[in-house]
């Protein structure tokens, strides 16, 4: 249960994050437009990629904690978080083409 209120507490903080810089960002067509092309790639990475990268990039936990939250080590965070961040890579690359 603690592991999933942690989810959840991650979870509402990333929408608030998303939306709020969806408001202040300057160009709202620009925001709209890159969150169409994220959100397929986000979408294709694994649950645990998803949660590592969000714990750690977007809400900014360190990889011990973000580790507590998804009962795993702090090392299997890190590379979920490496693999997701180069899955992520590849795909915007394919956007250039």
């Amino acid at each position: 249960n603690r592991f999933r209120s942690g989810l959840r507490q991650a979870a509402v903080k990333a929408r608030r994050l998303v939306s709020a810089s969806a408001v202040h960002e300057p160009s709202s067509l620009g925001a709209a437009e890159a969150r169409a092309l994220l959100e397929p790639a986000l979408k294709a990475l694994s649950p645990r990629q998803r949660q590592a990268l969000v714990l750690t990039e977007l809400l900014g936990y360190p990889s011990n904690e973000a580790g507590r939250l998804m009962g795993v080590k702090a090392t299997t965070v890190r590379v979920l978080a490496m693999n997701a961040r180069a899955s992520l890579r590849s795909a915007i690359e394919g956007w250039d083409e």
